[in-house]
């Protein structure tokens, strides 16, 4: 134990593992982000703080870790590791000799970026699939994230849950003829699947060693190709998701969310428990006919290894054309109902509070601002007016509630790009106390909305905050896939996602401004 506690030290202070603490960073960011969003975990907190007595309060917790640098951990790692030297007796020789290893240790020159000493490669196999092939040095494992871009509007024709209990069936409750889960056979085979859900689709994340990588393969795609649904593989389903929901439901926005998007005549994203109970079987089958198509499949495959090695597994695995005719290519036009395809205002906004469920401990209000994303650079435009109005201690929810008024616990915001629009997503939390004004707290918020975005500074500190979390994202192997899958998966395309500092620096003060504009011209959607 002593040993490997001392080699992972050892790789802290040898500048070999970044992107691993920068990793550890996030994980606890979100962490103490997901805790504070909870009342009773905020109060908790509180508690062991000032038991403590700690000179800092939990709401600094994320600046402060923010501003911890990684040559101040890997400063820390040293002293940790020359005091532990210090306290060994045997050898004394050996201990004063790795003491001046230490102590004369020079690191190897630093890269310019890990950017630069990385390839990426995009390709379209003859299925339909998506590809794109990312070299990430230094990776030990190989991740691939995959995305079934079905649209936000994917439930339209069908009932509220079918998307995420078709996703939980074939991936984690369905059995094939081995009678084993796909998650189960690929754990067994030296892998780990894991899933999460995007506005836009599912998203499917498989992780293995080099060595076993085309285990992993073979068994995705036989999941996904073979897969037969059942009444009891359903019931499973069901109650996995009525069991997160009462886990998790008072504590998350995704309820609010999805309230503004059905009032921006949009499909739902978020199912109650009695709307996931009235998912029948054969809406999960017709379902996962529609939309589970290879030409809706978006994969980002990442790891140590040459982007031609990456592209040829993918294209063994998920590229010969051989298939059943609903994987192939063929392109299934949308109905004619797309919200997405009807003629829109240049911007278009809504408000709305909520608590879900009705006894819920909190209150949530929020807006959905609609936005045209045509280009790359209003891709980028999007990012920004999500930092300037929800993000930061000098965002506008910030400013307007917390620092004018002294309310709200967490506040937060969320971008949906698709088919050339885009929606921008703002919720802050509130005590379910603040229900009685909830007509006052809209009104504020829309006033929010309508007043001049700019304050002095605030656009630079915006396009510093949407860069600086890209760098930091550039360093996580899963946060770089994720991101890559979803803006190549948007219709933006990758390389929006690749030069988004470039981009960045095009967000002038004019187009965040017409923006703006479009905002007061517009006439809000009357909440519900």
């Amino acid at each position: 134990v002593r040993q490997r506690w001392e080699a992972a030290i050892r790789q802290i202070i040898d500048r070999q593992a970044r992107p691993v603490l920068e990793g550890a960073k996030q994980r606890l960011i979100v962490r103490h982000q997901q805790a504070m969003r909870n009342p009773l975990e905020r109060a908790r907190l509180y508690a062991f703080y000032a038991t403590l007595g700690l000179p800092n309060l939990p709401d600094e917790y994320v600046s402060r870790l923010q501003s911890l640098s990684i040559e101040q951990i890997e400063q820390a790692a040293q002293a940790i590791f020359e005091g532990n030297q210090k306290e060994k007796t045997v050898p004394p020789v050996n201990t004063g000799n790795l003491q001046e290893e230490v102590r004369t240790y020079s690191p190897p020159p630093k890269q310019e970026s890990l950017q630069g000493a990385s390839s990426i490669f995009r390709q379209t196999l003859a299925t339909g699939v998506r590809v794109i092939a990312l070299r990430q040095p230094g990776a030990k494992q190989v991740v691939l994230q995959m995305l079934i871009a079905t649209g936000p509007d994917a439930e339209r024709d069908f009932p509220p849950g079918a998307s995420e209990l078709t996703a939980r069936m074939l991936f984690t409750i369905t059995r094939n003829e081995t009678e084993a889960s796909l998650a189960y056979r690929i754990a067994r085979s030296g892998g780990s699947l894991q899933l999460d859900w995007e506005p836009i689709g599912v998203r499917i994340i498989a992780i293995a060693e080099p060595a076993t990588i085309e285990n992993v393969l073979s068994l995705l795609k036989e999941g996904l190709t073979r897969a037969v649904f059942t009444p009891d593989a359903l019931k499973q389903a069901l109650q996995a998701a009525l069991a997160e929901r009462r886990r998790m439901d008072g504590v998350h926005e995704l309820p609010l969310y999805d309230a503004l998007l059905r009032q921006l005549d949009h499909a739902s994203l978020y199912a109650s428990a009695e709307q996931l109970q009235r998912v029948r079987l054969e809406d999960i089958k017709a379902f996962y006919r529609r939309h589970y198509r290879r030409d809706r499949f978006v994969m980002v495959i990442a790891g140590d290894l040459p982007v031609e090695r990456l592209t040829e597994l993918m294209q063994r695995y998920f590229g010969s054309a051989d298939e059943p005719e609903r994987f192939s290519a063929r392109q299934e036009p949308r109905p004619p109902n797309s919200a997405w395809q009807e003629p829109r205002p240049p911007v278009d906004f809504t408000v709305k509070a909520l608590s879900h469920p009705l006894n819920a401990p909190t209150l949530y209000i929020g807006f959905g601002l609609r936005m045209p994303v045509r280009s790359p650079e209003e891709y980028a435009a999007l990012l920004v007016v999500q930092a300037l109005l929800c993000e930061g201690k000098g965002s506008a929810l910030f400013r307007q509630f917390r620092e004018a008024h002294g309310i709200g616990y967490a506040f937060g915001g969320s971008a949906i790009v698709w088919d050339g629009e885009g929606v921008l997503l703002g919720f802050l939390q509130l005590g379910a106390s603040r229900a009685s004004k909830r007509e006052e707290l809209l009104n504020r918020l829309q006033s929010m909305l309508r007043q001049q975005p700019l304050a002095p500074d605030a656009l630079s500190r915006a396009r510093a905050l949407v860069e600086g979390r890209w760098r930091r994202d550039q360093l996580d192997i899963f946060e770089r896939t994720r991101r890559l899958a979803i803006v190549e998966a948007s219709g933006v395309g990758y390389l929006a996602e690749e030069h988004l500092p470039e981009l960045l620096k095009k967000v002038g003060v004019e187009l965040i401004q017409k923006l703006h504009r479009g905002i007061v011209q517009a006439q809000p959607h009357a909440p519900e």
